[in-house]
C-alpha cells in the first residue's frame, strides 16, 4: 500500500498509526468493524469495577500496550503483532471467540489500511531540504485529527 519501496520512516509512521488506530478503537469499545463489543458478564464487570457496557479489553493493562512491530525480512512490509505468550493467547481467543467472548479488535479493515497508507504517502518528505522528523510528522497528524 505504501508502494514497492517504502522508506523506513514511512513504515514506522504507518506502524505507529496502525497501532494507535487499533488501541483507540478498542478503548472506545468498538471491534474492527466499528461495532460495539458484546457486554461484559455481570461477574466480570464487577471484578473489573465497571459497568457491563464499558468493554475496552483493558483489565490488567498488558494486552493493548503489547501490540508492537515484528521484524520481517521483507523490506516492503510492516508487521504488527501482540507480543508475549499470555497476551497473544488472549488476543487470539478474543478474535476467534472460542474460549473468550468474540471481540475482534486486532487488525485493520482494508479501508483503514488504505486511509493510513494515503496519509503516510501524503506526508512523505520531499527530496529537497525538508528534513522533518517522525515526531514532527506524527505531531502534524495528531493536530489534523484534532481539527
Amino acid at each position: 500500500m505504501l508502494g514497492k519501496t517504502p522508506t523506513e520512516k514511512q513504515k514506522e509512521i504507518f506502524r505507529e498509526l496502525a497501532i494507535e488506530k487499533i488501541v483507540s478503537r478498542t478503548l472506545g469499545g468498538d471491534d474492527i468493524n466499528g461495532v460495539q463489543f458484546e457486554e461484559y458478564s455481570e461477574a466480570y464487570a464487577k471484578k473489573k469495577g465497571v459497568t457491563k457496557d464499558s468493554v475496552d479489553l483493558f483489565l490488567n493493562g498488558d494486552l493493548l500496550p503489547s501490540i508492537d512491530e515484528v521484524k520481517t525480512r521483507q523490506g516492503n512490509m510492516v508487521k504488527i503483532a501482540v507480543k508475549g505468550k499470555t497476551n497473544n493467547l488472549v488476543s487470539f481467543n478474543h478474535n476467534v471467540g472460542d474460549t473468550l467472548p468474540e471481540r475482534r479488535f486486532f487488525g485493520l479493515t482494508q479501508e483503514d489500511a488504505e486511509e493510513l497508507a494515503d496519509r503516510v504517502s501524503n506526508l512523505r518528505p520531499s527530496e529537497s531540504n525538508d528534513r522533518r522528523t517522525i515526531a514532527d510528522i506524527i505531531d502534524q497528524i495528531e493536530l489534523e485529527q484534532i481539527e
